[in-house]
């Protein structure tokens, strides 16, 4: 499904964009050249198990634009939960970071790929390639398999690792498009986490996804003034509020960037002053 470019996004709270842009433009300056940054998560979904502390499901998600290809994106994301967030070692893939959901301005994606991250670990995958998972992730141009459940935020661009019967595989665009994958394993699984077990496959601790748009790949920046959505094995609840409990965290961040800046541009202003003299 192809989305309106012209259909007016829904609007999140003025001063949590206002946050996020502020600490997105400060994770691009003082990020190095060529690397890419993090998004900040405005919501975490995930599935109700016995055992699962959700207050403790954390993880992480990165955005680059790929060098000499301008409608392409790469994003890494990582489980960095505790070891403490599950209990019960019977849901494994409860345990599994699935997937992602975005807020896109009218690009649609085209074709993807997922990859074991560099620097991480397959987990239980057998005969299977250790480290092309594109047989196993789905990508979706409108809201699917939980990230429309009641609470969640608006999204129109997803990622999962979930068989839901929606979506295109990554490795096959044929018409009909395949659905037929073998999730929600292949997920991210935390390094901390003790006991994920055997029956089920996952990476540890970070997949990374390669997106083909329809058009010019999206920036960084509006990327993260739309939301960002976590998603835990098959989600069927929403978490807490990301922005509610990190607001603080944000503003903390943004004003410690603006400072670090600020004391380069002073220190860059001395030398050239002493350059002069």
């Amino acid at each position: 499904m192809l989305r309106n470019a012209s259909h007016p996004r829904p609007q999140k709270p003025q001063i949590m964009k206002m946050l996020k842009c502020l600490a997105g433009l400060v994770a691009l300056a003082v990020a190095p050249t060529g690397f890419a940054a993090f998004l900040t998560v405005d919501q975490i979904i995930f599935q109700n198990v016995n055992g699962l502390n959700p207050a403790l499901l954390s993880g992480t998600i990165d955005y680059t634009i790929s060098a000499g290809n301008t409608s392409q994106a790469a994003l890494t994301f990582r489980n960095t939960s505790p070891d403490a967030a599950f209990t019960d070692g019977s849901f494994p893939s409860a345990m599994l970071l699935t997937g992602f959901g975005l807020q896109l301005p009218g690009v649609d994606i085209v074709g993807a790929s997922a990859a074991v991250a560099s620097g991480s670990t397959a987990v239980n995958f057998g005969t299977h390639d250790i480290t092309n998972l594109s047989d196993q992730y789905l990508f979706a141009n409108q809201s699917i398999d939980g990230y429309n459940n009641a609470g969640v935020l608006p999204v129109d661009t997803v990622v999962s690792s979930v068989q839901n019967g929606q979506g295109t595989l990554f490795s096959d665009l044929s018409s009909p498009p395949s659905t037929s994958i073998d999730g929600p394993n292949f997920g991210a699984i935390s390094s901390l986490e003790t006991q994920f077990g055997s029956s089920q496959e996952g990476v540890r601790d970070s997949v990374r996804i390669a997106l083909n748009f329809n058009h010019e790949a999206p920036t960084f920046e509006q990327v993260q003034a739309g939301n960002v959505v976590l998603a835990f094995g098959s989600p069927d609840l929403i978490g807490q509020g990301v922005p509610d409990s990190g607001t603080t965290v944000m503003l903390l961040g943004a004003v410690l960037g603006i400072t670090e800046l600020v004391r380069r541009y002073l220190l860059k202003g001395s030398a050239a002053a002493r350059c002069k003299i």
